[in-house]
Parts: structure tokens; C-alpha cells; sequence
């Protein structure tokens, strides 16, 4: 069966049309879509109200991933909202605006469930042995994310912590290492790795070994790793450049490069205080969680 998993997040919409193979609980990943929706910039946060704008911004990009997914003869569609929408006192109605419009029913999940979806993505995809102690990141616009799996029962943490909600925080390193020690101050463990997911880490780590971004992909990028040093250098060219030349010596889009400095802010704030020399990448991540999960439902 195909099927496709969607995931609509602060800033970005994404999709994965797979074919699963329930026999051998896996699946055949045939096509990704990713576009951006920037919900987040029309999101009040003294209201708590998601506008009109960022509902009609969504559905024409579904609208453009469906058209894309029935050529493919995908036959169930599965898909979850994240971010600022789980946060907004009208995230209902926003689901159902989407569902009218595109007959797409998305599902809120709470940040602690994104964490778990993504772990499974990126355990599955990366083949992680089940006695490897490992903290999985995933850095986004509007939370980040947080599994942490050791000896003793894994440690799931969201914090409303984003590339996106550091943009103009003033003193921003500080903030984020205040937001560290207040949730993980009291907290003892040791992973041997650190794997982060979301486009701040994908980005630095395609940057890091010259991939291009027309390259990136999960064949191209899982199991790459950025170095904490690889990781500062980048920063330091980045914090020596405007927009503009990010864009031209990069190849960043715009959006991109408006959230990749406080991005790679909570991404050495998280090695250091953490204690990695390196992070390993992967794009797989909660729409892969999805797919299987899927696949789990339809064995049983």
C-alpha cells in the first residue's frame, strides 16, 4: 500500500509518499516534499491566534503535495500538526479549516509525542542497535525536541526553544543555556552519541561536507557528522555576513538563511553543554516515525 505521512510545523510543511512492505515491517520511500507555510509569522502571541493568512498559506501547499501524492497512487494519508499550532487557542479551528479545504484531518500531537515519532524515524533509518545510549535533538522553528535514550527508561523532553523564536531575542547563547540548565540542570546521564534531526542541523552538516542542497537527501546525509569545531567555523562565517551573502555563498533560500545563525546558536549551546565533540545527522526522522507506525496498524 502507498501511503504518505505529513507533518505541518511552525515554519514548514513536509511530506513522505512511501510504499510499505508489511511483511518485512519497512518501507520504500518514493518521494519528499517540503515547502514552507510560516505559520509561526502569523501566529499572535499575546491573542494565542493563529490568522487567516497562515491557514491559507497552508492549504495551498497540501493542496500542491496531494496533487503530487495521487500521481502516486497514494491511497491513505496521515499527518500531524506541531509547533505554534499546539500552542494556539484556535488550533481546532485551524484543523478544521484544513480538513474543509483539503480533506487532510491533521492530528495535534503534543511535543513529547513529536519527540517519540521522530526517535522511531531515526532509530529505524539509522539501524541503531538497541544497547547504544544516544540523545536524539531535533531542532525546529518553534521547539525543540529532545529524546534522550540510556540504561534506564528513555528521557523525552520538549521545550519551546527554535530557530525561529531566537531570531530576536537579544542575547540569545544566554538564553538558550538558561533554558538548558533550567530543564536539564538536575538531570544525571551518558550517551555515547548525539544525532540531530531538523533543517539547522541538515543544513550545517550538508555545508560541513560540501553537499549541495539539490543533493541533500537521506541517502546523501544520515550518518554524516559535524564536528563541534566544523560546526563554530560555519558560525563564525555566518555571523560575518548579511542575509544576502548567505544566500550567495551558500546557496541558502531566504528562509533558511534568516534562522540559521540562532539555529546553530542552540546547536553548539546543546554540544557544550551536553559535552559532544560531534553530532550525526539524519533527515529521517517523524515522517518516517509515521510510516511506521502505520505499518505497526496494519500488522495488527
Amino acid at each position: 500500500m502507498r501511503v504518505a505521512s505529513l507533518d505541518i510545523g511552525s515554519y514548514t510543511a513536509r511530506m513522505l509518499v512511501a510504499e510499505t512492505l508489511t511483511e518485512s515491517k519497512d518501507f520504500l520511500p518514493l518521494a519528499r516534499e517540503r515547502d514552507y507555510i510560516n505559520v509561526a509569522d502569523f501566529y499572535e502571541k499575546n491573542t494565542g491566534i493563529i490568522k487567516q493568512k497562515a491557514v491559507e498559506n497552508t492549504v495551498k501547499v497540501i493542496k500542491k503535495f496531494l496533487e503530487k501524492a495521487k500521481k502516486l497512487g497514494t491511497q491513505k494519508f496521515y499527518a500531524v500538526a506541531t509547533g505554534v499550532i499546539r500552542e494556539a487557542k484556535n488550533r481546532e479551528e485551524f484543523i478544521a479549516q484544513i480538513k474543509e479545504l483539503t480533506g487532510i484531518k491533521a492530528t495535534i500531537i503534543s511535543g513529547e509525542k513529536e519527540a517519540q515519532l521522530t526517535s522511531e524515524g531515526v532509530i529505524h533509518s539509522l539501524k541503531l542497535r538497541k544497547d547504544t545510549s544516544f540523545m536524539i535533538v531535533d531542532i525546529g522553528g518553534g521547539s525543540t525536541e529532545f529524546f534522550i535514550k540510556t540504561k534506564n527508561m528513555p528521557y523525552i523532553c520538549s521545550i519551546p526553544l527554535g530557530a525561529a523564536v531566537l531570531q530576536n531575542k537579544e542575547n540569545a547563547a544566554f538564553y538558550v543555556k538558561n533554558m538548558l540548565r533550567e530543564n536539564f540542570g538536575n538531570i544525571v546521564f551518558k550517551a555515547e552519541k548525539l544525532i540531530g534531526t531538523g533543517g539547522t542541523i541538515t543544513t550545517l552538516v550538508a555545508m560541513a561536507h560540501g553537499i549541495t542542497f539539490d543533493k541533500v537527501s537521506p541517502e546523501n546525509l544520515n550518518g554524516k557528522v559535524l564536528t563541534l569545531k566544523q560546526a563554530k567555523d560555519i558560525f563564525e562565517d555566518l555571523i560575518s555576513m548579511n542575509l544576502q551573502e548567505m544566500i550567495d555563498k551558500f546557496g541558502l533560500d531566504k528562509n533558511r538563511a534568516k534562522v540559521i545563525i540562532p539555529g546553530t546558536i542552540i546547536l553548539l549551546s546543546i554540544m557544550e553543554f551536553f559535552g559532544f565533540s560531534q553530532i550525526i545527522a539524519s533527515l529521517s526522522d517523524i515522517l518516517e516515525g509515521i510510516i511506521l507506525r502505520c505499518i505497526s496498524h496494519f500488522k495488527s
